[in-house]
């Protein structure tokens, strides 16, 4: 294996992986399409960057700090990463493998830390709407922002108190605690013949997107009503139309056959009310 060769494999290692495991919490593709709109080109160089970024907090820090007696040996990383004529890339790696549990163990900690700030970062972004106070913040799916409203009602947002953050965090996992839950109500036309035409309503529940080009691919509404409409081009007077309720939980409806759609969102608050026992 030639000396160039050896040091792609590192770069990947210790340096592309780390990248690409911060990048990959910060921006998942619910939040971000950047992967599918960028070239691979970019996106290494994004991971390369920021997993040097890391590399060189991380090294710091086991040299300031020397947890379980390590010392970083800056000149050995200088000659891996700018080779002399007198080094040997054997001889380098000879003294890397000494320490090869370590250098595991630095790793898998360096790239667990990376996957904690990235997710963390994330959070924090979503927590204090910095996306929508800040352009350079805001995340590339806009598919995000229309079906979440967030759009809409970025002129009712500040920056939060960092003392309620604790009960934000608990309101990921219970919806209860947050102070206000924003839902959407949707009204989605499909077209199923020339003559006739259905717009189910419903709540908004899930969505999904196409993992590969990044488009809108299925909407999912909860408790949906049907309205039909019949439109026969040669007798007006044979049109007719009813509404009726589906009796299903969740209605899932190809994007595809969408004509169109339009959401209205709602902020409900959250009423705490104290009930006695009699």
């Amino acid at each position: 294996m030639t000396n160039l060769s050896v040091l792609f494999v590192l770069a990947a290692v210790f340096v592309l992986i780390p990248g690409f495991t911060f990048r990959s919490l910060l921006f998942p593709k619910y939040l971000s399409d950047y992967r599918l709109k960028s070239s691979s080109l970019f996106q290494i160089t994004l991971a390369l960057g920021t997993g040097l970024f890391f590399q060189f907090i991380a090294l710091s820090f086991v040299d300031y700090y020397n947890p379980f007696g390590l010392i970083i040996d800056w000149r050995l990383i200088g000659d891996i990463i700018i080779p002399s004529e007198n080094t040997s890339y054997a001889a380098v790696l000879g003294k890397i493998g000494v320490q090869n549990k370590w250098i595991l163990v630095y790793n898998l900690a360096l790239n667990l830390g990376c996957a904690i700030f990235g997710w963390i970062a994330r959070l924090v972004i979503l927590y204090f709407n910095f996306d929508i106070l800040f352009s350079s913040t805001r995340f590339s799916n806009d598919w995000h922002y229309i079906l979440s409203g967030r759009d809409l009602r970025s002129t009712q947002y500040k920056i939060r108190s960092i003392k309620s953050a604790i009960l934000w965090l608990k309101s990921l996992n219970s919806r209860t605690l947050q102070e206000h839950t924003f839902s959407q109500y949707a009204s989605i036309c499909v077209k199923l013949e020339d003559t006739v035409i259905m717009i189910y309503y419903g709540i908004l529940a899930d969505y999904a997107i196409n993992d590969t080009t990044g488009e809108l691919e299925l909407l999912k509404i909860k408790n949906p009503t049907r309205h039909t409409i019949h439109l026969p081009e040669d007798d007006k007077s044979k049109e007719w139309e009813y509404t009726f309720p589906l009796s299903v939980d969740m209605l899932m409806i190809p994007y595809n056959q969408v004509v169109n759609f339009a959401l209205t969102y709602y902020e409900l608050d959250l009423i705490e009310e104290n009930i006695e026992e009699v």
